[in-house]
């Protein structure tokens, strides 16, 4: 796989945060996810994931963007908490659930037995397990309700990147 990288750290009022765009170049097989009865590339040659690492938050934004920009999916991770290191860049203690949300506004929540099973299994405290449920269910209320407009986030980010190229 051929890949180009590139982080930045972006300060526009609230959405203070780091920045990670990957984009690739050439990938040896399409990669597809599946939710229920859909089936969508995410990544192939020429698509991208522009990726939103928040601080002070408990969630991580991926848009994956196919050749032409257009948002395939935004993939929500829901987050312990968000840092950065010198030599790996952003980085995100995950709490294993996760939101996809479809450009027709289709919202997924993924991995809930995950994280169950984490709790379950004492890999995660219960203040984590609480933590996750309620940061996904205020998440979904905020895209809801266009709190959190993930098109114009991305739309800023990917000027952002432009404009510091």
């Amino acid at each position: 796989m051929e890949k180009e990288v590139s982080i930045q750290y972006t300060s526009s009022g609230e959405r203070n945060g780091y920045l990670s765009l990957v984009t690739f170049k050439k990938v040896s097989h399409p990669l597809y996810a599946r939710y229920e009865n859909i089936s969508i590339c995410i990544a192939n040659d020429g698509f991208s994931w522009l990726q939103f690492f928040p601080d002070q938050c408990h969630y991580s934004i991926t848009a994956m963007l196919n050749k032409e920009q257009a948002v395939i999916q935004w993939y929500i991770d829901i987050t312990k908490e968000n840092g950065y290191d010198a030599i790996r860049g952003p980085w995100m203690d995950d709490l294993y659930l996760d939101i996809i949300v479809l450009p027709d506004g289709n919202m997924i929540t993924k991995d809930l037995d995950e994280l169950q099973d984490a709790y379950k299994n004492e890999v995660i405290s219960k203040v984590d397990y609480l933590l996750a449920n309620t940061e996904c269910e205020r998440l979904v209320q905020r895209i809801e309700q266009k709190k959190l407009n993930l098109e114009e986030l991305t739309r800023e980010h990917l000027a952002f990147f432009r404009s510091s190229v």
